[in-house]
C-alpha cells in the first residue's frame, strides 16, 4: 500500500477522508516529540511555514507555498524530513497549494494524494465556528476581537485580510484563492479530487449511493482490494476523533439574507464547481 497525503482547503472534509482511511487499514502518521514526550500526529500546515519563517530558513530554488488559508513560502528542505517520517500504510493531513515542486517531491517519495472540496459557504461557516472557540488561533483576534458581527467576519474570510502573528505579517482567507490553490491537484497524476457532499453520506444529509462511489474511488486510487464498501459507509461518519458531525447545505438555514448576499459575486465559481448559485 502507498503512503497517503490528504490535502485540502481547511474545513472541507480532511478528517472525513481520514476516517475512511482508518477503516481500510491506514493510520495517521505520528512521530515522538521530545518536548512533550508524546507522539504527535504529522501534518503540513500554517505552523510549518511559520516555523520556517521564524528560524529565518534560507529559501532554496525548490521553495513552494504551504498553507492554503494563509500561504507562506517554505524551503523544500524543511518539508522533506516530515514526509520522510511517514511509513507505508500511514497518512498525513495537509493544506498545501498546488506546485510542481511539491508534486515532484510527493511522487519521488511514493505518496498518493486525495484532495477534497466543499460548498464554499459551508466551508466558511465551519472555519468561523472552529476559530470562535480557539482564542489561541492566529486569526482569532482579527475575526472575533476586531470584528463585532458574523457578517463582517464572513466578508473578511471571503475577501481575505492580513494578520500579524508572532511579529510576522501573513495573509488569511480569500475564498477564490483558497479554492484555486487546491483545484489544480485534480490534474496531478497521483491525486484524486472528491466532494465533501458526496463522501459524507446520509448521516450528513447526502446520498448513500454517492458515498459508496466516493469510497470506491479512494480504494481504487490506492489499489486496495477485498474491502466491503457498505461496511465502510456504515461506519465512516463519526469514526474520527475530530470528525463527528458535518451536514451539507448548512448555509441555507444558518445564513441570513444579508450574509448570503456576500456570496453572490461568487455565483460563477459555485456553478463551475456544480454548486447552486445564490438567488437574486
Amino acid at each position: 500500500m502507498k503512503k497517503v497525503i490528504i490535502n485540502t482547503v481547511p474545513h472541507c472534509g480532511t478528517h472525513l477522508v481520514g476516517s475512511v482511511l482508518n477503516l481500510v487499514g491506514f493510520k495517521h502518521a505520528s512521530r515522538f516529540d521530545w518536548r512533550s514526550f508524546k507522539n504527535k500526529k504529522i501534518s503540513i500546515n500554517w505552523r510549518t511555514s511559520e516555523k520556517d519563517t521564524l528560524l529565518n530558513t534560507k529559501l532554496d530554488k525548490n521553495a513552494f507555498y504551504v498553507s492554503v488559508a494563509s500561504p507562506q513560502k517554505v524551503s523544500s528542505s524543511s518539508v522533506e524530513p516530515t514526509l520522510d517520517n511517514v511509513r507505508e500504510k500511514r497518512y498525513i493531513l495537509s493544506h498545501v497549494p498546488f506546485s510542481v515542486q511539491f508534486e515532484s517531491i510527493l511522487m519521488e517519495k511514493n505518496f498518493k494524494g486525495i484532495s477534497m472540496i466543499r460548498d464554499p459557504r459551508d466551508m466558511c461557516l465551519s472555519m468561523l465556528n472552529h476559530i470562535e472557540f480557539r482564542p489561541n488561533h492566529f486569526a482569532y483576534n482579527s475575526l472575533f476581537v476586531k470584528k463585532s458581527n458574523r457578517l463582517e467576519r464572513i466578508k473578511s474570510i471571503t475577501k481575505g485580510f492580513e494578520i500579524r502573528h508572532n511579529g510576522l505579517k501573513r495573509p488569511f482567507g480569500d475564498l477564490e484563492r483558497m479554492l484555486n490553490f487546491i483545484l489544480p491537484w485534480k490534474d496531478s497524476k497521483n491525486f484524486i479530487l472528491l466532494r465533501f457532499e458526496d463522501l459524507v453520506g446520509p448521516s450528513g444529509g447526502g446520498s448513500l449511493q454517492k458515498q459508496k462511489k466516493s469510497i470506491l474511488s479512494i480504494l481504487n486510487h490506492l489499489d486496495i482490494e477485498n474491502i466491503d464498501v457498505s461496511k465502510v459507509a456504515d461506519s465512516v461518519f463519526g469514526n474520527s476523533s475530530t470528525f463527528r458531525k458535518g451536514m451539507i447545505n448548512r448555509w441555507k438555514s444558518e445564513l441570513n439574507d444579508q450574509e448570503k448576499s456576500v456570496f453572490k459575486e461568487y455565483n460563477k465559481l459555485f456553478l463551475s464547481l456544480d454548486y447552486e448559485a445564490i438567488d437574486d
